[in-house]
């Protein structure tokens, strides 16, 4: 390497005739003269010297400057100052060094994460793109790219798993199954739903396997319940979310069978049905009776797709809503086409697209709710109760009404949503007593609606029970009328029951009997359990931004039993979502290219994919598409 001459400095050896030197490369660069005089520039980084006469300018010097690697990395064995992204998106400036393990960590993340090709590391320009950043860095193969995703994968199962085991609340699960059809495998998804120590909800895809058939209750209870020991969850779960199948049904009763003595309250809140897969069996029935009408208009988007007249204006839809929503817009134009294309026969009449306005408005509520359900940030299970008592309510009026397409919907419609009202309410119902800006009195306010006055106290007392004996399997406190009256003694109990006691007291009869009386009527002698004291406070305010969450991590001091209970009765989804976007993803992964991939990839490629950290979420949320 070209070093300095012993050659006396330019500007050293004439201080008259210096000049100053106002590009900034000359920073990074020393003038000096050769043996033969002439001026050198030489970079202070590498040591390589270039022509540094004013004549030669210093464009030829900026230039080495962008690709001195010297100068970008001035010794390899010292770190620099650099600015560094953190996984959650923050940056830092810290030290840095090259590090080809967490470069190529690095990558297997990225591959992960946005469902790259494993041959992108044989990509050409993909492999300038990295020299340029940094030519240290040295590629892997790819069946080495495949190696560290496993070998992520583990490393990432055994942190979820730390984090799940030390967790104080319990988890609610949620499975789905799917088939990969470019694969003919089957796969189960598991999902764990649960409230950290923080009060932040959190989900995390456990699990992606193959099952295999038969897929009967028994075996899928073997298969659930090897994966819950697998991550030691058998003491840690409230509740399981399925779908409406009849295998799930029977595996959910082994499990609570098998789990009877571990989950809350015998099991009472353990099966949840899935909102969205109801609401769609709800409205299935509904529109089975006016199948002729949809068909016509679904074969009208068809034509129009084929035919001259329509080519420029065709409707899509991801629903029945969507697309009676759109069509109704074009009323016109299909009447339009219907005189211009003689072979346009599938119009639908003035009566059916009254009909078509008519179910449109009715679905909309589905459509809202199960939006609600499945919206990309999963919400607290408080917020379910009030759409599903609104459908409910629904239902009911249009069972009266003058519509006649209407009250034939409404008969099958009620009939399916009965049962899963019968068995999902009461959690439902616990749920929103769990929000300080309703409490009992939005139970109150539904039931009276939906059962009239003269009943509606019978099921709110059933409410408010079940929610108290759930307050004392976690351990409440309980105070009571009947523990005043046996904390009062004997002679206080006589007076209570009625029997005249003649003693030297007896003058204090009356008062005793007010004071159990007063006592046991709530007055501010009888000692409030925690239960009393959460139920009878004033409501918080419903105007405004609220969150639940935030709400009871500040006020879990004052009402710490109910806090538990909050925690992990929040965390209950109303909807299998969860599992079924990891298979809207699944889709996207096991395409033509990756169906060659072992299960054991291709579940590391989902679950790692939704463990990875993420600024933006890359598992998209599958909304169910009602309908179809």
């Amino acid at each position: 390497m070209p070093q300095k001459p012993d050659a006396v400095d330019v500007d050293a050896e004439d201080d008259k005739k210096r000049r100053k030197l106002t590009s900034p490369v000359w920073n990074d660069f020393t003038k000096y003269k050769d043996s033969a005089g002439n001026v050198k520039a030489l970079c202070k980084h590498c040591k390589k010297s270039f022509f540094g006469d004013s004549n030669s300018g210093t464009s030829h010097l900026a230039g080495h400057l962008k690709r001195c690697t010297a100068k970008i990395y001035k010794d390899r064995g010292q770190k620099t100052i650099a600015t560094m992204k953190n996984l959650d998106g923050t940056t830092k400036v810290e030290s840095f060094k090259f590090d080809q393990h967490k470069s190529k960590m690095d990558l297997a993340r990225m591959i992960i994460k946005h469902n790259y090709a494993f041959n992108i590391v044989d990509h050409e320009f993909f492999e300038y793109f990295c020299f340029g950043l940094n030519p240290d860095f040295r590629l892997p193969a790819r069946n080495t790219v495949r190696s560290d995703i496993i070998k992520l994968h583990e490393e990432m199962k055994h942190k979820v798993y730390e984090m799940i085991d030390g967790l104080n609340s319990k988890v609610t699960l949620t499975t789905d199954i799917w088939t990969s059809d470019s694969q003919n495998f089957v796969y189960a998804c598991l999902t764990a739903h649960f409230i950290d120590s923080h009060w932040d909800l959190k989900k995390k895809v456990l699990n992606y396997k193959v099952i295999e058939w038969p897929h009967d209750g028994e075996s899928l209870f073997r298969f659930i319940s090897q994966l819950i020991m697998e991550w030691n969850l058998d003491k840690k779960l409230f509740s399981m979310v399925v779908d409406n199948a009849t295998s799930n049904d029977s595996m959910v009763r082994h499990l609570k069978g098998w789990l009877s003595d571990k989950i809350p309250c015998r099991g009472d809140f353990f099966h949840v049905r899935c909102s969205a897969h109801i609401l769609n069996l709800v409205v299935q029935d509904g529109l089975n009776l006016i199948r002729p009408l949809l068909s016509n208009i679904r074969g009208t988007v068809r034509y129009l797709s084929k035919s001259p007249f329509g080519k420029q204006n065709l409707i899509w839809w991801n629903s029945t809503y969507d697309m009676l929503h759109i069509a109704l817009d074009y009323e016109e134009a299909f009447d339009r086409l219907e005189s211009m294309d003689k072979n346009y026969v599938l119009n639908p009449t003035k009566e059916e697209w009254k009909v078509a306005c008519v179910v449109r408005d009715c679905l909309k509520i589905f459509r809202d709710a199960t939006v609600h359900f499945s919206g990309s940030h999963y919400p607290t299970a408080n917020v379910f109760f009030p759409d599903i008592c609104e459908i409910k309510i629904q239902l009911a009026k249009w069972e009266n009404s003058t519509e006649d397409c209407l009250r034939l919907m409404a008969g099958p419609m009620k009939l399916k949503f009965s049962k899963y009202w019968d068995e999902c309410s009461l959690c439902l119902a616990i749920a929103v007593i769990l929000d300080p800006r309703f409490k009992m009195d939005i139970i109150e306010y539904y039931y009276n609606i939906l059962y009239g006055k003269e009943f509606s106290f019978t099921y709110v007392e059933r409410v408010k029970s079940a929610f108290f004996y759930l307050y004392t399997e976690y351990g409440g406190r309980v105070i009571s009328s009947e523990s005043v009256i046996n904390d009062m003694g004997y002679d206080d109990l006589i007076y209570s029951s009625g029997v005249d006691h003649i003693s030297e007291s007896g003058k204090l009869s009356g008062f005793k009997r007010w004071r159990l009386r007063e006592r046991s009527s709530g007055s501010k002698y009888v000692p409030k359990s925690e239960f009393d004291h959460y139920l009878e406070e004033d409501t918080h305010p419903t105007n405004g931004p609220f969150n639940i969450l935030t709400w009871w991590s500040v006020n879990s001091s004052r009402f710490p039993t109910i806090a538990k209970i909050a925690q992990d009765v929040l965390a209950v989804p109303a909807t299998t979502v969860a599992s079924e976007s990891a298979f809207s993803v699944g889709g996207r992964v096991i395409d033509e290219c990756r169906s060659r991939l072992l299960p054991d990839v291709v579940e590391a490629l989902i679950t790692t994919a939704d463990w990875i950290p993420s600024k933006k979420s890359n598992m998209t949320c599958l909304v169910i598409c009602l309908y179809r």
